[in-house]
């Protein structure tokens, strides 16, 4: 499904979905994208820009805002979903980005209503990866 959100670069932080984050900003376009958002109620978009071959970001929300003494500004956001950023619809006062939704594989898609299934199937593969005995793969599931 294509959305549009008003896009927050991050440059020095790593977000994903269920993720809480703290971030603090100083800059006057970043502050305005959070207001803005934290008063519409509205999911933005977090973006490395250099970062990622594949354009994909995180759509957040604001949990908490608060002003600084030091005229910055501290956020609290958790991640809801990855996306796919398509095309910039608007630079200026911030970046507006439509996007649709973005997974790594088909078979993510697939489980994603499925979440018991979507929770085997990520600890199968994290029992590959980590358990070499296969008796100790078998008991623990």
């Amino acid at each position: 499904m294509k959305q549009s959100f008003p896009t927050l670069y991050l440059f020095n932080n790593v977000f994903f979905p269920q993720t809480v984050i703290p971030l603090t900003v100083s800059d006057g376009i970043s502050k305005e994208v959070l207001m803005e958002c934290h008063e519409q109620n509205q999911h933005l978009l977090f973006y490395h820009p250099s970062l990622r071959p594949k354009r994909v970001g995180t759509v957040g929300r604001i949990l908490l805002l608060e002003h600084n003494d030091d005229k910055s500004m501290t956020v609290l956001v958790q991640g809801i979903s990855r996306v796919q950023l398509l095309t910039q619809e608007q630079h200026i006062p911030f970046p507006i980005f439509e996007t649709e939704d973005y997974f790594d594989n088909d078979e993510a898609a697939a489980v994603l209503d499925d979440s018991v299934e979507r929770l085997h199937e990520v600890l199968s593969s994290w029992l590959q990866r980590h358990i070499t005995s296969t008796k100790e793969r078998a008991r623990f599931l």
